[in-house]
């Protein structure tokens, strides 16, 4: 994936952490200070937009939004991404199915 957003998000849901996808490489921060994430299991929602939802076309109208992989994987009910993560330095890879 060239371009994308990725979310590490704890069991109730909140985000643990963002990281911005680039070249097919992404790395987590818990703040500026604080790279990688917290030990323990995530669930993980992955976003690559060709056009945003709501970005304002040429038109004067809006996108609906064109996503670049299948919807399900902004969904953590949908996604199936899972990751469990060490205390230890940890490198998560994931692969993603193709939109159709």
């Amino acid at each position: 994936m060239e371009q994308g957003i990725i979310a590490f998000l704890e069991p109730d849901g909140a985000s643990a952490a963002l990281g911005f996808i680039r070249n097919g490489s992404y790395s987590m921060e818990r703040s500026p200070s604080q790279p990688g994430l917290w030990p323990g299991n995530y669930s993980v929602v992955i976003r690559s937009w060709k056009e945003e939802p709501g970005q304002l076309m040429p038109s004067g109208g809006f996108s609906k939004g064109i996503s670049l992989i299948p919807e399900k994987y902004q969904d953590p009910k949908k996604s199936g991404l899972k990751a469990e993560i060490g205390k230890s330095a940890t490198t998560v890879d994931f692969e993603l199915e193709a939109k159709k």
